[in-house]
């Protein structure tokens, strides 16, 4: 079994635990519109999953 940290996608499916999206998680001042912004940007990556795509082999990207 995987550690789930910050998301997971498999079977046309998404999953995207928000804890670890909220700055109150690493000890900092609550920041709604950043944790919009990480929402959004984390649903779009997982969802990217869903229709298929995967993580670029090209780590200088």
């Amino acid at each position: 079994m995987a550690l789930l940290t910050f998301g997971l996608a498999r079977d046309q499916k998404a999953l995207i635990p928000l804890t670890r999206l909220r700055s109150e998680f690493y000890r900092l001042p609550e920041d709604a519109d950043l944790f919009k912004r990480r929402v959004l940007k984390k649903t779009v990556h997982e969802l990217g999953h869903v229709f298929g795509l995967d993580h670029c082999p090209d780590r200088t990207m």
